[in-house]
Protein backbone atom coordinates (compact mmCIF):
# COMPACT_ATOMS: atom_id res chain seq x y z
CA UNK A 1 0.00 0.00 0.00
CA UNK A 2 1.24 3.52 -0.92
CA UNK A 3 1.48 6.51 1.27
CA UNK A 4 0.89 9.60 -1.07
CA UNK A 5 0.91 13.12 0.72
CA UNK A 6 -1.08 15.59 -1.07
CA UNK A 7 -0.68 18.67 0.56
CA UNK A 8 -2.37 18.79 3.96
CA UNK A 9 -3.93 15.56 3.17
CA UNK A 10 -2.64 12.08 3.59
CA UNK A 11 -4.35 9.46 1.04
CA UNK A 12 -3.49 5.64 0.74
CA UNK A 13 -3.67 4.21 -2.38
CA UNK A 14 -4.28 0.02 -2.69
CA UNK A 15 -6.32 -2.31 -1.16
CA UNK A 16 -4.58 -3.11 2.79
CA UNK A 17 -6.61 -6.61 2.09
CA UNK A 18 -4.92 -7.31 -1.20
CA UNK A 19 -1.72 -9.77 -1.36
CA UNK A 20 -0.47 -11.90 -3.87
CA UNK A 21 -1.42 -15.33 -3.84
CA UNK A 22 1.34 -17.85 -1.91
CA UNK A 23 1.97 -19.94 -4.91
CA UNK A 24 3.14 -16.84 -7.20
CA UNK A 25 5.42 -17.72 -10.24
CA UNK A 26 7.99 -15.39 -10.57
CA UNK A 27 9.50 -13.67 -13.51
CA UNK A 28 13.18 -15.38 -14.24
CA UNK A 29 13.76 -14.10 -17.79
CA UNK A 30 15.69 -11.25 -17.79
CA UNK A 31 14.68 -8.40 -20.04
CA UNK A 32 16.90 -8.33 -23.18
CA UNK A 33 17.55 -7.06 -26.30
CA UNK A 34 16.66 -9.38 -30.07
CA UNK A 35 18.72 -6.47 -31.97
CA UNK A 36 20.19 -3.41 -31.83
CA UNK A 37 17.58 -1.91 -34.16
CA UNK A 38 15.62 -1.55 -30.80
CA UNK A 39 17.79 0.67 -29.04
CA UNK A 40 17.68 4.72 -31.09
CA UNK A 41 18.83 7.43 -30.68
CA UNK A 42 17.34 11.04 -31.20
CA UNK A 43 17.93 14.57 -31.09
CA UNK A 44 15.56 16.65 -29.04
CA UNK A 45 14.04 19.56 -29.72
CA UNK A 46 16.63 22.70 -29.75
CA UNK A 47 15.08 24.29 -26.30
CA UNK A 48 16.69 21.40 -24.96
CA UNK A 49 20.18 22.45 -26.08
CA UNK A 50 22.78 20.14 -27.54
CA UNK A 51 20.86 17.08 -25.49
CA UNK A 52 19.84 13.58 -27.51
CA UNK A 53 17.03 10.65 -26.11
CA UNK A 54 18.53 7.25 -26.54
CA UNK A 55 15.27 4.97 -26.39
CA UNK A 56 15.17 1.02 -25.92
CA UNK A 57 11.77 -0.63 -27.29
CA UNK A 58 11.56 -3.58 -25.20
CA UNK A 59 8.45 -4.93 -27.89
CA UNK A 60 5.98 -5.51 -25.42
CA UNK A 61 2.55 -7.07 -26.06
CA UNK A 62 -0.53 -7.91 -24.68
CA UNK A 63 0.70 -11.46 -24.03
CA UNK A 64 3.62 -10.68 -22.70
CA UNK A 65 4.13 -7.57 -21.42
CA UNK A 66 7.91 -6.62 -20.39
CA UNK A 67 9.14 -3.54 -18.76
CA UNK A 68 12.46 -2.26 -17.33
CA UNK A 69 14.67 0.11 -16.11
CA UNK A 70 17.88 1.24 -17.87
CA UNK A 71 21.28 2.34 -17.19
CA UNK A 72 23.63 3.94 -20.30
CA UNK A 73 27.35 3.33 -18.99
CA UNK A 74 29.92 4.56 -21.38
CA UNK A 75 32.41 1.32 -22.23
CA UNK A 76 35.72 3.76 -22.54
CA UNK A 77 37.20 4.78 -19.36
CA UNK A 78 35.83 8.74 -18.99
CA UNK A 79 34.86 10.37 -16.58
CA UNK A 80 31.20 10.36 -17.17
CA UNK A 81 29.60 7.48 -15.02
CA UNK A 82 26.93 7.01 -16.91
CA UNK A 83 23.10 7.68 -16.83
CA UNK A 84 19.92 5.85 -15.47
CA UNK A 85 16.42 5.75 -16.03
CA UNK A 86 14.66 5.43 -12.31
CA UNK A 87 11.59 3.86 -13.44
CA UNK A 88 9.77 0.51 -15.05
CA UNK A 89 9.06 1.44 -18.90
CA UNK A 90 7.50 -0.49 -21.83
CA UNK A 91 10.48 2.40 -23.36
CA UNK A 92 13.21 3.34 -21.20
CA UNK A 93 14.62 6.26 -21.91
CA UNK A 94 17.55 8.81 -21.22
CA UNK A 95 18.67 12.23 -21.97
CA UNK A 96 22.37 12.51 -22.92
CA UNK A 97 24.51 15.29 -23.66
CA UNK A 98 25.55 15.04 -27.30
CA UNK A 99 28.74 15.72 -27.04
CA UNK A 100 29.09 12.58 -24.27
CA UNK A 101 27.45 10.85 -26.99
CA UNK A 102 30.17 11.51 -29.77
CA UNK A 103 32.93 11.03 -27.49
CA UNK A 104 32.75 7.49 -27.46
CA UNK A 105 30.34 5.06 -29.89
CA UNK A 106 30.63 1.96 -27.54
CA UNK A 107 28.18 1.77 -24.20
CA UNK A 108 27.16 -0.88 -22.02
CA UNK A 109 23.21 -1.08 -21.68
CA UNK A 110 21.77 -2.64 -18.85
CA UNK A 111 18.62 -3.35 -18.01
CA UNK A 112 16.55 -5.16 -15.11
CA UNK A 113 13.09 -5.50 -14.79
CA UNK A 114 10.97 -5.45 -11.24
CA UNK A 115 11.87 -9.00 -10.56
CA UNK A 116 15.54 -7.80 -10.31
CA UNK A 117 16.67 -9.55 -13.72
CA UNK A 118 19.72 -8.22 -15.23
CA UNK A 119 21.14 -8.34 -18.85
CA UNK A 120 24.01 -6.06 -19.62
CA UNK A 121 25.00 -5.63 -23.84
CA UNK A 122 27.40 -3.80 -25.47
CA UNK A 123 25.61 -1.62 -27.82
CA UNK A 124 27.06 0.94 -30.60
CA UNK A 125 24.89 4.50 -30.56
CA UNK A 126 24.77 7.08 -33.24
CA UNK A 127 21.91 9.85 -33.78
CA UNK A 128 19.48 8.08 -36.12
CA UNK A 129 18.74 10.33 -39.50
CA UNK A 130 15.38 8.82 -39.74
CA UNK A 131 12.49 9.62 -37.28
CA UNK A 132 11.34 6.60 -35.23
CA UNK A 133 7.71 5.45 -35.35
CA UNK A 134 6.19 6.44 -32.14
CA UNK A 135 3.78 3.37 -30.28
CA UNK A 136 1.16 4.67 -29.02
Amino acid sequence: MNQIHLEWITTFVGDPLFHLPIDFDRDRIAPALKNENQVYVEKLPSKSGNKVGVFVDLSSSSERSEVAQMRLIPVSNTKYSGVVCQTFESRPYVVIDATELNKTSSWSLELIDPYGNKSTQTVRLSVSKKKHKKRR
